[in-house]
């Protein structure tokens, strides 16, 4: 659906996305992580034409594309981009209606999000009366309520208390069942993994590291021993290839240099008496994120 290749932009000397390539498929979502300032927030608006990129080519449904088709995409962006002193179903319905959606249809779907995200009761109130939170989730339904079958969401969950990341979590689920592909960048990594199929990660606008994110935690050599054991701590942490040690609870996660050294680690532990429980679990993706962006750095 979408194809990527080689997008760049420069500010003067400063190249604020270099070169980056990546596509995506219908249903899918990809996560564009990184920094503050790798380059996320420039590359959805060289996508969406709101910045004219340097170089590069965008390929929507196997065209060239000066930019992606405006009323098929959903964009929430960083920074706050509604009327503050507007009523929200006005608003919405405003919006809704620059996406070539009639009335009806808006106040259906609008209806159906208000409902979602439990604002049904402030329709009627002034966007600058509500919580921050409850900001937050109406420029959502404004990205939602014209139903694209594309998303851009750039930090959606900033703001939100755990129940109503939950909510989100669940409605991009369910968006991506019914076909609709998104592209968001998050800082909080567990939600990267909870959501994306593939990822993106950027380092002063290059690209790192990308792909699939189960195919990326194969690739990535460092390891995660998962292990119950009357060994100390203490003795486990001056083992060869051993980089960290950390106890919680009656269990022991042991981070190892490499996958070779987990069997060398269990006939170790045999010496202790005997060991209850021992798993290789590959690194979070925080505990990659740290990791390749240190590498990058040094």
């Amino acid at each position: 659906m979408l194809e990527v290749s080689r997008l760049s932009k420069s500010f003067l000397e400063k190249q604020a996305v270099d070169e980056l390539s990546f596509s995506i498929q219908p249903g899918e979502s990809l996560g564009l992580i990184g920094q503050n300032g790798a380059g996320k927030t420039t590359t959805f608006r060289m996508l969406l034409g709101l910045m004219e990129r340097t170089d590069g080519t965008v390929e929507w449904q196997g065209k060239k594309a000066h930019h992606l088709p405006l009323e098929q995409v959903g964009y929430l962006p960083e920074e706050r981009g509604l009327f503050a002193e507007e009523q929200v179903e006005q608003q919405l319905l405003f919006l809704a209606g620059l996406k070539n959606m009639n009335k009806k249809e808006a106040k259906t779907s609008m209806a159906y999000w208000l409902e979602v995200f439990e604002l049904e009761k402030e329709k009627k109130q002034k966007l600058n009366t509500l919580s921050k939170g409850n900001q937050q989730k109406i420029q959502l339904i404004a990205a939602l309520v014209h139903r694209p079958n594309f998303l851009i969401l750039d930090e959606p969950f900033s703001g939100l208390d755990p129940v109503n990341t939950d909510i989100l979590k669940e409605a991009i689920q369910n968006l991506r069942r019914d076909g609709v592909t998104i592209i968001f960048s998050s800082h909080r990594m567990e939600h990267v993994e909870e959501i994306c199929d593939k990822l993106v990660m950027l380092k002063n606008g290059r690209n790192i590291l990308s792909g699939r994110l189960g195919e990326i935690k194969e690739r990535m050599d460092r390891n995660r021993i998962v292990t119950q054991t009357p060994c100390p701590p203490e003795d486990v942490r001056m083992w060869e290839g051993v980089q960290e040690v950390r106890a919680s609870g009656e269990k022991m996660h042991i981070y190892t240099d490499t996958k070779a050294r987990s069997q060398d680690i269990l006939q170790q532990l045999f010496t202790y008496g005997d060991v209850r429980i021992f798993r290789m679990e590959p690194p979070s993706l925080e505990e990659i994120f740290k990791e390749k962006i240190g590498e990058s750095d040094a």
